[in-house]
């Protein structure tokens, strides 16, 4: 493995280990069934267009009514991941509040085994620009998988992608 993926490879699982107890809450909103099936904690990675990927956490609590979620990107070729703010370190956007090597979830909706979520704004250095993504996918089982949406404040260049996620281990009991 070339020393710059290793370095990557370290940096993430440094990064996902610091912030997977401060993960961030999200807004649920799923049928019984829907919430039933989303229980437990989840593992994924993202690619987008062939240009980076990351690693995704989210968390189900077994009652159904805590949830938190967080997104790590890390481009191809970075040192570091992607953050809620810009480069002279100033948060972009509102309520985004303080400094975070992770990306907030920002809703869920699932339903009829369809999901659909949005990943609050962050600073794309690729583009230069503020942007925000959207995600859509479908449940089965202990798998998630979808396409996602990755805009830019002012507009173009949209990137899309796909994304996949597994449960860690069986569902907790209710």
């Amino acid at each position: 493995m070339p020393l710059t993926r290793f370095a990557i490879a370290v940096v993430t699982a440094l990064v996902a280990a610091g912030c997977a107890s401060r993960s961030h809450p999200v807004t649920l909103d799923a049928s019984p069934v829907d919430r039933e099936a989303l229980l437990g904690a989840w593992d994924g990675s993202y690619r987008i267009e062939g240009r980076r990927g990351g690693s995704i956490a989210f968390t189900l609590g077994p009652r159904g009514d805590q949830v938190s979620g967080d997104v790590l990107m890390v481009a191809e070729g970075a040192r570091e991941p992607y953050t809620r703010s810009m480069p002279d370190g100033l948060p972009r956007g509102p309520g985004l509040g303080g400094y975070s090597d992770v990306l907030t979830i920002r809703f869920v909706r699932a339903i009829d085994g369809q999901l659909t979520g949005a990943i609050a704004p962050y600073w794309d250095p690729d583009r230069s620009c503020l942007a925000t993504a959207t995600f859509r996918g479908t449940v089965d089982g202990n798998r998630w998988d979808g396409t996602l949406i990755s805009t830019c404040e002012g507009g173009p260049p949209t990137y899309t992608g796909r994304w996949a996620m597994r449960r860690k281990g069986p569902a907790p009991p209710r």
